[in-house]
């Protein structure tokens, strides 16, 4: 015949049951990283300067900035001014393909992650400002800096909500510089579908690229309803289609 003893409770094992029984408390979560404020340079390195040489020749910009802004938020721009290559022997880095409102905005990004558009205070639309917006957000993609497109395309969504698009020309920029199903090429579809009249697209038809002319199409077919697209068979209104007879 087998007994069961009963065990005696130790202080221990009260101590175990007691934890069981009560948890610790768990730690409070850790602030997203979306929360968490961005990192700024703290300027160690103060006397390091680097050179972004904005344009070509014989029309160049230089804009001399510090190495650790530069270098804390782009991995290019990291690799290239600590290697041995050209970028790394010279501390200068050329920008041929944006103009220098881009190359100021970069830089006004990479000291305080906030860019100043000059017409959203005083309201006064500002063609040569757009563009550089643009510009800028093909450069940051380039450049490898997510958050400056972001807040890039945010920034031209307000110009665009205070104003037509009537900066149609930088399409072709913008498709010549951008793949298939670019965010920015996304996003300027949808505007314009959502936003242009007929006429606006006879108006200026040479300056809608014709991979823009095709997303836009499709934009706007996947928009109709079934209704809107029974309406527009022709069956339902072939005399629409009849020549005048003699």
């Amino acid at each position: 015949m087998t007994f069961f003893r009963r065990v005696p409770t130790t202080a221990g094992s009260t101590l175990s049951t007691a934890k069981t029984q009560n948890p610790a408390p768990e730690k409070l979560p850790t602030k997203s990283k979306v929360e968490q404020k961005p990192k700024k340079p703290n300027f160690s390195s103060s006397h390091e300067l680097v050179a972004l040489i904005v344009g070509k020749e014989p029309n160049v910009k230089k804009l001399v900035l510090h190495k650790e802004a530069a270098c804390l938020y782009s991995p290019v721009f990291t690799a290239a001014f600590n290697s041995t290559f050209l970028e790394g022997q010279t501390q200068e880095y050329r920008l041929e393909e944006v103009n220098e409102g881009a190359a100021q905005f970069l830089v006004q990004w990479l000291y305080n992650q906030e860019l100043t558009i000059t017409q959203l205070d005083d309201g006064k639309y500002n063609q040569d400002e757009v563009e550089s917006l643009i510009q800028l957000y093909i450069l940051a993609d380039k450049l490898l800096l997510p958050c400056l497109q972001n807040l890039t395309l945010s920034e031209l969504w307000k110009v665009c909500h205070k104003s037509k698009f009537a900066h149609s020309y930088n399409f072709h920029y913008m498709y010549a510089n951008t793949g298939p199903g670019s965010p920015l090429r996304r996003f300027v579809v949808d505007h314009c579908a959502s936003t242009l009249c007929s006429h606006d697209y006879g108006l200026s038809s040479d300056n809608f690229p014709k991979e823009m002319l095709v997303d836009l199409a499709a934009v706007l077919a996947s928009s109709l309803s079934s209704y809107a697209s029974a309406k527009l068979r022709p069956e339902h209104r072939l005399t629409q289609y009849h020549v005048p007879e003699a």
